[in-house]
Parts: structure tokens; C-alpha cells; sequence
């Protein structure tokens, strides 16, 4: 029995630190979900994304990273409509909203609605100036349309502002490419 008691004093405990660093029971799913996603655990994310959603209908990073794990599952709709839904809910940090309008850029071009990507990498880029995922993402909209100087301009600017990142390795090879003589 005392060890039952002492149990439940450190869930009592548990709970009462959670609550006293103003962790929500729905922020705590996001924060769950969001070390899955970053473990590779696609699945569970997505399950602890929808549980701190349905907590709190509200809570727009979940809506944001929800629409991440949609792209990853080739769900570009579901990626856009979670996007769309965490911008109308106003993420409060900046570098949420680049991320949520990078994120919807890359569902669009995932259509291949290039377009309306270019327009959310513009968007973000407004947001966050030194955003080097939004020129990337604008570049490879760029290439698609054909729009070879303006895909240029975007890689070179990755690289000027994140060489050794994986975008900025991918943007050098586009740049490679589109800079290539042609026969």
C-alpha cells in the first residue's frame, strides 16, 4: 500500500510539474508527436498529432506538423488543408509561420501547382528573409516552370545562406545542372 501511495505521489508530482511549466496534456502530445516525426516513427507521430488536435482544436503547431507528416505519406491535400488551417490559427513564432507556408509550398509543387509554391515561398521569405528552405523550395518551383535565371538566382542564394545543409548540397546540384553548357 505505502508503495502504491508513493506512486501516486510522483504521478501527483509528474503532473503538477507538467502543469506548473504550462505544459497542456494537448502540448504534450505535439511534443510527443513531434519526437516521433523526428525519429522516423511517421505512424506515431501522425497518431500523437491528431490526439493533441482533437485536445485542443486549436493549437496550430499541431495542425503544422500534422501537414509535415502528411507530405511525408504523399498526402499533398491533407498537407495543404493542415498548412492552410495553422496559418488561419496564427502560429505565433515566425519561424513557424516561414515553416507552415514552406511546408504548404511544398505540397502545392508535390501537384505540381508551381504557382501557388512560388507564392508561399515568396510569403515566407516576407516572413523570414534568411529562410534558406524558401529559396530552395521557390527554386525547384522555378525549375519546373521552366524559369531557369529565376531558379538560379534561388539555389545561389541557398547556398550563400546554408552551403553545407542538405538543401544547400541539393541547390549546388541544380546549379550544376541548369549551369551546364548544353551541346
Amino acid at each position: 500500500m505505502r508503495k502504491y501511495l508513493s506512486i501516486v505521489a510522483l504521478l501527483l508530482l509528474v503532473s503538477v510539474t507538467l502543469t506548473a511549466c504550462g505544459l497542456s496534456e494537448a502540448e504534450t502530445k505535439y511534443n510527443a508527436g513531434t519526437d516521433k516525426f523526428n525519429a522516423g516513427d511517421i505512424d506515431g507521430a501522425l497518431a500523437d498529432f491528431n490526439e493533441a488536435i482533437r485536445l485542443d482544436p486549436n493549437l496550430a503547431v499541431a495542425y503544422m506538423n500534422r501537414g509535415a507528416v502528411w507530405a511525408t505519406k504523399n498526402e499533398p491535400d491533407k498537407a495543404i488543408e493542415d498548412e492552410t488551417k495553422a496559418l488561419d490559427l496564427k502560429l505565433s513564432r515566425v519561424e513557424d509561420q516561414a515553416t507552415a507556408l514552406v511546408n504548404r509550398a511544398g505540397a502545392y509543387a508535390a501537384k505540381g501547382d508551381f504557382d501557388k509554391g512560388i507564392a508561399d515561398a515568396d510569403e515566407a521569405i516576407k516572413v523570414r528573409s534568411d529562410y534558406s528552405k524558401a529559396f530552395y523550395i521557390r527554386g525547384i518551383c522555378n525549375m519546373s516552370k521552366q524559369q531557369n535565371d529565376a531558379a538560379i538566382t534561388d539555389f545561389k542564394k541557398v547556398i550563400e545562406l546554408a552551403k553545407d545543409s542538405s538543401e544547400g548540397k541539393a541547390a549546388q546540384q541544380y546549379l550544376d545542372q541548369l549551369q551546364a553548357p548544353t551541346p
